[in-house]
Parts: C-alpha cells; structure tokens; sequence
C-alpha cells in the first residue's frame, strides 16, 4: 500500500511541477507581452509628445503671423487715413493761396525770415502775428 502512496504522492509531484511549469511559462511570456506593450505605449508617447510640440510651434508662428499682419494692418490704415484727410484737404481747398496766407504758416515763415537775418526775436515766441 505504501507503496501506491508514494507512486500516488510521486505522480501528484510530477503533475503539480508540470502546472507549476506551465504557469511560470506563461507568467514569462505575459511578463514579456507586458514590456512589449509598455515599450509600444512609450513610442506612442514620445511621437504623442513631439506632434504636441509641433503643433504648438505652428500654432505660435501662426499666432506671431497674426500679430504681424494686424500690425502692418494698423500701420496701413493709418497711412491710409492720413492719405485720405490729405486728399480731402486738397479737394475741399478753395485755391492754392489760402494755405500760404493761412495764419500759422505765415506766422513760420515770418519766423524763418527772422532767424536768417539774425534778428534778436529768432527765439521769442509770436503772440500777436499780423497778417502781410
């Protein structure tokens, strides 16, 4: 009867090694699918993280495009402004004298004339301009 225990015992050894076997085989190999795939999800962050940081460069050119071109926008209009109110002043303009006797222009060319004769009033202001 022993001796059936032992080949009993001896074969419930043998088949619990074998289990034992196959669950550290399939252990390893779950082992190795799991650092196949972290490497995979490592990759797949890496490329993630790049393409973030590319988008983002292109979104900050794209951004510093905008700002340029509303500035040039801006520097245009009021180019433009001043061209039109020049064009206005020309057109609404009764002849081609009434700038030159204006008050402030004689006001500076009287000023001018003065500072070439060497006149002592070449700094002092003009509070009571007369017109020529």
């Amino acid at each position: 009867m022993t001796k059936y225990v032992f080949a009993v015992l001896f074969t419930l050894l043998v088949v619990v090694g074998g289990l034992l076997k196959l669950s550290w085989s399939a252990n390893d190999r779950l082992k190795a699918d799991k650092i196949e795939l972290q490497n995979k999800i490592d990759t797949t962050e890496a490329d993630l993280k790049v393409s973030v940081d590319n988008a983002n460069r292109m979104l900050s050119e794209k951004n510093r495009l905008i700002v340029m071109q509303r500035q040039q926008a801006e520097v245009n209009q009021r180019e433009a402004v001043a061209s039109a109110n020049i064009q206005k002043d020309i057109e609404y303009a009764d002849d081609g004298d009434s700038c030159v006797k204006s008050d402030p222009v004689q006001r500076l060319l009287r000023g001018l004339h003065d500072g070439r004769a060497g006149t002592p009033e070449t700094n002092a202001a003009v509070p009571d301009a007369r017109r020529p």
